[in-house]
């Protein structure tokens, strides 16, 4: 992972160096240049013109291609005249109702339409795996998805339970519904089974979706993880990780559990079967379920060399006043 996000072709952790042939750099609004067509703020319709340019380009061999839009994503911004369309529906000046995200997720679905409609042109639609999905929750604030707690940035629901939408014709049938919790981590090994290989490394941590999305079996796992060890510039509080199996979800918030030392609040443990807000903490409750869930959480971060926080030694309580 680099510092900074000035792309350069080579560099370690850049999309150049980790096997892609090829990349296309963009930025956010103001962050660096603006995309050569007028009122396109978060380069959406560049991102997606250099898409469909690449698919046709590969379209008689087996490609992976890989959209990172920017959109929906602060700064709100859109064409004033899209934007005008959705101020002009009833209800638009309610507080939960927002006309600029609006009019920004009708132009990012029509640059997935766009890509949709490519495949189905060049008659690859059939012979072609699509994934849907986002990177995090939303911002906290008029964004809320209640009745979801939290949001990105955090261990909460809001901030890790996340859209994932697969279309493989002939394969995962329409408008069917899985309710297995995965994880990102996952896609590697599904999309390598889906091509006909197989993992071979025992390290990579991710489970093979395709059972699931064939309908023929269920993962093998019984847990899935997640670690953020940092400060986050969204919610303003130190991170922690998070361990899932079933309906129990215990999350270990770093800040109160460093160092072994734990004060109170270090872990909290929730049912999202019955407290799918969790607001419920039953780590005191439940103390030989936390203490379990736990140690499997910290023998996953072993397991997987995950980096771990340490205490600052010049810290001082009278500072951070």
């Amino acid at each position: 992972m680099n510092r900074n996000k000035k792309y350069k072709p080579g560099r370690p952790g850049d999309p150049g160096s980790q096997g892609f042939d090829d990349v296309f750099t963009s930025h956010k609004p103001g962050a660096g240049p603006e995309s050569k067509y007028d009122n396109d703020h978060h380069h959406v319709r560049q991102i997606t013109e250099h898409t469909l340019a690449f698919i046709e380009k590969n379209k008689d061999r087996p490609f992976f291609c890989y959209v990172t839009h920017n959109s929906i994503h602060r700064p709100t911004m859109e064409r004033p005249n899209l934007v005008v369309k959705y101020k002009a529906k009833p209800g638009s000046d309610q507080p939960q109702n927002y006309p600029t995200a609006a009019a920004m997720v009708e132009t990012l679905d029509k640059s997935v339409g766009s890509i949709l409609y490519k495949l189905d042109e060049l008659r690859i639609t059939d012979n072609t795996i699509v994934i849907f999905f986002s990177d995090n929750g939303p911002l906290r604030g008029r964004e809320v998805l209640k009745p979801l707690r939290g949001g990105k940035g955090n261990l909460y629901e809001a901030g890790i339970r996340v859209p994932l939408l697969v279309r493989w014709p002939g394969v995962v049938r329409a408008q069917t519904v899985c309710n297995v919790p995965v994880i990102s981590n996952d896609f590697f090994p599904a999309l390598l089974e889906a091509a006909g290989l197989k993992v071979t490394d025992p390290q990579v941590d991710g489970e093979s979706l395709v059972p699931l999305l064939k309908q023929t079996g269920r993962l093998k796992r019984d847990a899935i993880y997640w670690h953020y060890p940092h400060y986050s510039p969204q919610d303003g509080t130190c991170q922690g990780g998070a361990i899932r199996r079933g309906r129990y979800k215990l999350i270990e918030w770093f800040e109160k559990s460093i160092n072994g030392i734990h004060t109170d609040g270090a872990l909290e443990l929730f049912d999202l079967q019955e407290d799918i807000s969790e607001q419920n903490n039953l780590a005191n409750q439940m103390p030989q379920l936390a203490a379990e869930l736990y140690v499997k959480l910290k023998q996953w971060r072993k397991s997987v060399g995950a980096q771990e926080m340490t205490r600052n030694p010049y810290y001082s309580p009278e500072k951070k006043k």
